[in-house]
């Protein structure tokens, strides 16, 4: 159901948008009047999205690529551009986590983690920025975790991978800030979506840890998205209930 407009006339790219918290970002944007191209590998989950979203107040269009390579986040700038003449937000939200002991973990499964949550985030960016800074405006919101600023048993591929998330955005926002670009880091705790399950747990385990449900990740990003010309919002933490600080 439309909200109250906030997001009137604006244009966002959002990676991972098939699922779990991308696709509740995404349905937030467009009840708030965004139009939204959505970044996926998977074709047939953003052909389902596209028929799901239908009625909803924005312009919702697919880009089908793998978020860790250059000429998706290009064609997904350049679509923006050529289709709306303008980018507003970028959302950088594509993840993989496993999670096991680091004797148990591959070469393999440190290339797919790092790519997956670095390397995306920094290709995206890059290809935002350009156009942020010749508009003097934009804002770019990365969703990292908890595990960007602490450690825990089991994650530590995935806790460098989101430490390193942090800190981009950190620097990043020093550079941007002075050309009126925001900069903000959305820091879940335990959310109920396909990477908390990552390999390594069980659904049982996810039931019984009462994690964040992916709508109240997108109501942060929304808030993060939506502050007025004078403020900007560097990061926010979110903890279930059920978690200890």
């Amino acid at each position: 159901m439309r909200s109250i407009g906030q997001l009137d006339g604006q244009v966002a790219i959002v990676t991972g948008a098939s699922r779990g918290i991308g696709r509740a970002v995404t349905e937030a944007f467009l009840d708030e009047g965004a139009s939204v191209l959505g970044v996926a590998r998977r074709e047939n989950l953003l052909r389902d999205l596209e028929r799901d979203l239908r009625g909803r107040s924005g312009h919702f269009q697919a880009i089908i690529g793998d978020a860790r390579e250059e000429a998706t986040a290009d064609h997904a700038v350049e679509t923006a551009r050529a289709e709306f003449g303008r980018l507003d937000i970028l959302v950088n939200n594509v993840g993989v986590a496993i999670f096991r002991p680091i004797w148990s973990l591959a070469v393999q499964d440190y290339d797919d983690m790092m790519s997956s949550n670095m390397r995306s985030t920094f290709v995206f960016t890059r290809a935002a920025v350009p156009v942020f800074l010749e508009q003097q405006r934009g804002t770019i919101i990365t969703i990292a975790s908890m595990a960007g600023v602490h450690g825990y048993a089991d994650l530590t591929v995935y806790c460098a991978s989101k430490h390193a998330q942090v800190g981009f955005n950190r620097a990043l926002d020093q550079e941007l800030r002075p050309h009126n670009v925001k900069v903000s880091c959305i820091l879940p705790g335990g959310t109920s979506t396909e990477i908390a399950m990552g390999e390594g747990r069980t659904p049982e385990l996810i039931a019984e840890a009462n994690f964040l449900e992916p709508q109240s990740v997108a109501r942060a990003v929304l808030f993060a998205a939506t502050q007025d010309i004078r403020s900007r919002i560097l990061e926010i933490r979110l903890r279930p209930m059920s978690e200890e600080l």
